[in-house]
């Protein structure tokens, strides 16, 4: 009987009816009942009789059956009486037997009366084999037992069916894999602790001692864990305690790079506010200014151990603060612009520049700060020493030396007059060239 709707009574004789209402019989207390509400009056004892009543469509030939016996719907829905329980398979007799049929469903529950209008809707909603309709907030399938479980097995096709368990015990509810006898595990799947609530994902979450713990046993490098983003929002983890979060992530906004952020309060950390650290898509590590490093090792020589290569059986300084390894020839450069600085800098707590080694770019002269004061000055000239007082040079020309290659007071130097093979010790003091030929 396609897509129609009837009552279970209990009767005293078989009856036949094509109305909504089911007829008065002499076990009815109500004189018509609706087959909406699909309920039979009193109790059922073994010899009595049980008829289904159908609304749209007549019954006919035997539609009841006793207790012991079971029902079943045939190929085009109809109810239909199972007396020898021959179709309900090779399971043994059961009470109903629910077949392929020509409707969109093949049992449909209505469980509460005020979900019974929503029947109006059922040809467009309702295309599963089994549709439980409630409109309360009660359970509305109970399933009980010592290790209480469903099983749900997929047989398209007679090879590599796949089994699946979700079931319940007294330390925890999970969903697994099965195999096809239905004892052993295939696949551990995922599930939560009764008693502490922990998750479990890959193992038994009675085991799991974290609020969630991910386990593997493979082979492959897939990551074990992706959180992935299709719209423009970020892809990121918050970790958060009361007064501090950090997010960590890929910010969408800039230009895909990997971040960790700062927020002050639980649960305020955004990408892009507050960038503690970020990665971008060429590798590029970028630490952002007033961020202290603190203790950065990738190797446990100093606290910033910068490292390519290994140089060898060599262990840095005890004092090192920055260390820097190649297995090949290795420089520290310092960039500036052409009229620019270049600086490094040796302070203590009287003076931040108690010394430095200095590059000035506008005039290429090198310069050593001693106790703050320039002691050295290195040009392309020469070698000064005290702020000009000393330079050192050496020179050559077809002539004895003079203010020409050693202008400045307090020149040194040597000199070798190509001419006569002569060489001299040479010094400018005031302007007057003091020589002294040397044998």
């Amino acid at each position: 009987m396609a897509d129609s709707y009837g009552a279970l009574i209990k009767t005293t004789t078989a009856t036949t009816g094509t109305n909504d209402y089911v007829l008065n019989t002499t076990a009815l207390t109500t004189a018509h009942r609706t087959p909406k509400q699909a309920v039979a009056d009193g109790s059922l004892s073994d010899g009595d009789i049980v008829q289904y009543m159908a609304r749209d469509t007549t019954v006919t030939g035997d539609a009841s059956f006793e207790l012991g016996e079971g029902i079943y719907t045939d190929a085009t829905n109809e109810i239909a009486r199972d007396a020898a329980n021959v179709h309900d398979g090779s399971n043994g007799p059961g009470a109903l037997t629910v077949w392929p049929g020509s409707g969109l469903r093949d049992i449909y529950l209505v469980v509460s009366p005020s979900a019974q209008s929503a029947r109006l809707d059922r040809a467009n909603v309702f295309e599963e084999n089994l549709t439980v309709l409630s409109s309360s907030v009660a359970r509305t399938i109970r399933v009980e037992g010592f290790s209480a479980a469903v099983v749900l097995k997929d047989i398209n096709g007679a090879v590599d069916q796949k089994l699946a368990q979700m079931f319940i015990n007294a330390q925890a509810f999970r969903i697994r894999g099965i195999d096809d006898a239905e004892t052993g595990e295939t696949v551990p799947g995922i599930g939560f602790s009764l008693a502490t609530g922990h998750v479990g994902m890959g193992l038994n979450p009675s085991a799991v001692s974290t609020n969630l713990h991910i386990q593997e046993s493979s082979t492959d490098t897939v990551p074990t864990v992706e959180i992935e983003q299709l719209s423009t929002g970020d892809a990121a983890l918050q970790f958060s305690i009361a007064g501090d979060a950090y997010a960590i992530g890929i910010d969408n906004s800039d230009d895909d790079k990997f971040k960790i952020s700062y927020a002050s309060s639980a649960g305020g950390a955004v990408l892009g506010t507050n960038d503690r650290f970020t990665i971008d898509d060429a590798g590029i590590v970028h630490i952002p200014n007033n961020v202290m490093l603190g203790d950065l090792s990738v190797i446990p020589d100093g606290p910033l151990h910068v490292f390519r290569n290994s140089a060898g059986s060599v262990t840095a300084n005890s004092a090192s603060g920055i260390i820097i390894e190649d297995n090949a020839s290795l420089a520290l450069s310092i960039l500036t612009p052409n009229d620019k600085t270049g600086s490094i800098f040796f302070g203590d707590p009287e003076n931040a520049a108690s010394g430095a080694l200095q590059y000035r770019h506008s005039d290429n002269t090198m310069t050593v700060l001693v106790n703050t004061s320039t002691t050295f000055k290195f040009t392309s000239a020469g070698f000064e020493i005290s702020a000009g007082l000393l330079r050192l040079n050496q020179t050559s020309t077809a002539a004895d030396p003079t203010t020409g290659e050693y202008p400045v007071d307090g020149d040194v130097g040597v000199h070798h007059n190509t001419v006569s093979g002569n060489r001299f010790f040479v010094w400018n003091d005031s302007s007057t060239i003091f020589k002294v030929q040397m044998t």
